[in-house]
């Protein structure tokens, strides 16, 4: 911007401790404001902010700048929304911990609630098929511990015994889930 002319001809150029410098032409009654030949001493800056200065410079590339900052803020709002969905969808709300505890589950957690059900019902039922073995079991050992030295040979041969029974069950259980899936090739 240039200077403004004090009226006894020297120019202000902005810097407020050349305010007391500029004769106003007043007679040097008075310390600022407007003198008589209507020029402006003493408001120290009188630069424009810099947002109306890029304004006035260039108005159409200004425009154009507020208007694609907008759209590109709600562009960017919009994508990062979608995928914070996609994550949430996938991976839950704690994507880092597969089945966290209290966590809302995504797509990736299924497979190990899942497993992690059916280990816990397993466990479950493990555990009460391993309690009647073991409630048919404390008898048999009772009586085999009165047969003296042969008491290991009995015991040795009931536990035998039972694997052979518990694993022939479970090929007849693997069976019989492979025909209601019908996993064909297993049974044939």
């Amino acid at each position: 911007m240039a200077g403004l002319d004090g009226g006894g001809g020297e120019t202000y150029d902005g810097d407020p401790d050349d305010v007391e410098d500029i004769d106003d032409g007043g007679g040097g009654g008075g310390g600022g404001g407007t003198s008589n030949s209507g020029s402006i001493t003493g408001w120290g800056d009188l630069s424009l902010p810099a947002v109306l200065q890029s304004f006035l410079s260039n108005p159409r590339n200004f425009i154009i700048g507020a208007v694609a900052t907008t759209l590109l803020e709600q562009v960017f709002g919009i994508v990062t929304t979608i995928l914070n969905v996609i994550f949430l969808v996938l991976g839950g709300s704690a994507p880092g911990r597969l089945n966290a505890p209290g966590e809302t589950l995504g797509l990736i957690d299924v497979p190990v609630f899942v497993a992690d059900l059916l280990a816990s019902i397993g466990t479950d039922v493990g555990s009460a098929i391993l309690q009647a073995i073991g409630s048919l079991n404390d008898p048999v050992f009772a009586l085999a511990s009165n047969a003296g030295p042969a008491t290991p040979v009995i015991i040795t041969a009931i536990v035998v015994g039972e694997v052979i029974v518990v694993l022939w069950l479970l090929q007849r259980l693997v069976f019989v889930v492979a025909d209601v899936l019908q996993l064909g090739g297993l049974t044939e």
